[in-house]
């Protein structure tokens, strides 16, 4: 393990700041809802509209998109084959909301240009890939409809096959538009650059949503409707949630929410992140390490971690440190978070304690 050098200290992540981000998401909820219920109250029923349920095929009823009502195939899922739509449709709510659909609420929404692929046999959107085969060309993924393998290392056993996008509209069902590291990849253990790329990826905790049909099976989209709205998970306890995350109730039952108060910040130190660009504010890297399965911003030591000259611990942070050599994701001469693990200083922003 590299040297790390012990800067700034503060208190762990409070009770208070936990309970301002769910405050937050609740009333950004409510308000959308509010909205909708405005909204609805002038349309048109779809009585009055030629179309008629009783005449539309097996599962689909007459429902109103953007004022053209007729037969649409109700969904419930875009991860259950049983609830969801057929290929080349997603799953889409009429309306933002947290909970899971039911009814009418959501429709197949044939995908766009962009998204449209021919159905093949194997290698699409999040078919198992493994490493060795590469990434563009990878045997396993439909290379000849520009389907790549997407891994976060060459040992990554979670690797799939995806492409290459610029908006959600151009991936499928459960997936959302977004940038990654190049590297590491399938070909690379380790960091080559700071380059990104975007790529559809899969929905799971702390991913962006509208509603909670966008995100993994059993999740709710926390704050529907709100900017910062994301795919969370139900939980018992702090532990059955994410290290860098805490359990709390939420909307009627109680569900995991991020000790940074946000899944993607301002750029600036311990920043949670996804990508490198995610952490320009501050000069640093979208970094990791391998006792934390937390994604955190780090920020050049002006001084090469000679002097003191890393900022002070953000709320919520344990400490902060610089660490004078690389070590795991982290450059040398970079100023890191830090988080207990047994008596040693680990980098990793608000992961919590561990002994």
């Amino acid at each position: 393990m590299t040297e790390l050098v012990r800067s700034a200290r503060t208190q762990a992540p409070t009770a208070k700041g936990r309970a301002r981000l769910v405050v937050a998401l609740a009333a950004a909820s409510l308000a959308s809802v509010l909205v909708l219920v405005a909204e609805g109250c002038s349309s048109t029923p779809a009585e009055t509209t030629g179309c008629d349920s009783s005449k539309c095929a097996a599962g689909n009823t007459c429902i109103d998109v953007g004022g053209e009502v007729k037969c649409r195939k109700t969904c419930t899922s875009n991860v259950d084959a049983t609830k969801a739509c057929p290929f080349g449709y997603t799953c889409t709510a009429r309306a933002n909301q947290e909970a899971v659909c039911t009814g009418d609420q959501c429709y197949c929404a044939e995908n766009a240009a962009s998204a449209k692929v021919q159905k093949a046999d194997k290698g699409q959107w999040g078919a198992t890939c493994k490493t060795t085969g590469g990434i563009a060309a990878n045997p396993d993924c439909d290379a000849a409809q520009a389907f790549q393998c997407y891994a976060k290392n060459p040992a990554d056993a979670n690797a799939y096959c995806t492409r290459a996008c610029t908006q959600d509209a151009d991936c499928a069902g459960g997936f959302f538009c977004g940038e990654v590291n190049d590297s590491p990849s399938a070909e690379a253990a380790k960091r080559t650059g700071t380059g990104t790329i975007k790529i559809c990826q899969k929905r799971d905790y702390c991913s962006p949503c509208k509603s909670a049909v966008d995100c993994a099976a059993g999740q709710i989209c926390a704050g529907a409707g709100s900017a910062g709205a994301f795919c969370t998970s139900a939980c018992t306890s702090d532990t059955t949630c994410t290290v860098d995350s805490f359990c709390s109730d939420y909307a009627g039952g109680k569900y995991c929410f991020p000790n940074a108060g946000t899944c993607v910040g301002d750029g600036k130190l311990c920043s949670p992140c996804r990508s490198d660009s995610d952490c320009k504010a501050g000069g640093g890297i979208c970094a990791s390490s391998s006792y934390t399965t937390e994604r955190f911003c780090t920020q050049p030591s002006a001084s090469k971690c000679a002097s003191s000259d890393c900022p002070a611990a953000p709320e919520g942070v344990a400490g902060v440190g610089c660490a004078k050599e690389a070590f795991d994701d982290v450059p040398g001469g970079s100023c890191v978070g830090l988080f207990k693990l047994k008596k040693s200083d680990i980098p990793g922003c608000y992961t919590r304690a561990r002994k």
